[in-house]
């Protein structure tokens, strides 16, 4: 089985922060130019990008090496940071929860650096912003119930498809293709447009108390594999 991965909506994965100007402009530069270029492949491509301002690094598509560190001043906390911590450009996570990504899918995402500096001016340990390489298609839409296959726009977008149905409700299941996404930690759904978790890192949050998300399945919805 897999996980669709939400976000928490926890103070304590959400402290209060400041992020230096120019490193997040030049982040967002970054992702405006991948969106450039992902935005001009064919539209049946599961790394064809057509909605977003810019591609942000939970989006399944590899960032390049960035000259120096995002820098994030912490102003207020609502407990120790967590494993995930919620930013501007997604989930910053700790040596433990990116050590857990290596053992079972080594060398496959990439971790941006970035400096969280605390309240009282002292540095955190090391955290990365989570960026998901890889981007998939994976669920087997005909053995899914409550989810359809949409073509959105056949003029402006044609052969452009999208997965759309309620997550949240009981009765709508997923079914995931196992050759697809045997051996992963984690990944971006495109269709979908969702980040979806294996089991194997489920099990490694779970096992690990891993704050930052909550364990509610409301927020995390269990996912068939054929």
């Amino acid at each position: 089985m897999a996980w669709i991965m939400w976000g928490s909506g926890e103070n304590e994965a959400h402290p209060r922060q400041i992020v230096n100007a120019d490193d997040e402009a030049r982040l967002r530069g970054v992702g405006k130019a991948l969106l450039a270029e992902h935005s001009k492949l064919d539209t049946a491509d599961p790394a064809f990008e057509p909605w977003s301002s810019r591609v942000s690094p939970d989006m399944g598509i590899p960032f390049p090496d960035l000259e120096a560190p995002i820098r994030i001043q912490v102003t207020k906390l609502f407990a120790p940071l967590t494993d995930f911590v919620a930013t501007f450009a997604g989930s910053a996570i700790n040596k433990r929860v990116r050590d857990a990504i290596e053992v079972i899918e080594p060398g496959v995402h990439r971790y941006l650096p970035v400096e969280f500096t605390m309240p009282d001016g002292s540095p955190a340990d090391s955290y990365w912003i989570l960026n998901i390489a890889t981007r998939i298609n994976s669920v087997a839409i005909d053995q899914s119930t409550g989810i359809e296959d949409v073509e959105l726009y056949p003029n402006h977008l044609p052969g452009y498809r999208e997965f759309r149905g309620d997550l949240l409700r009981s009765r709508t299941i997923l079914t995931l293709r196992s050759d697809v996404i045997r051996g992963r930690a984690i990944w971006w759904e495109a269709k979908l447009r969702r980040t979806i978790i294996s089991n194997s890192f489920n099990e490694f949050i779970v096992e690990n108390k891993v704050r930052g998300f909550e364990r509610n399945t409301l927020l995390i919805n269990e996912v068939l594999e054929v």
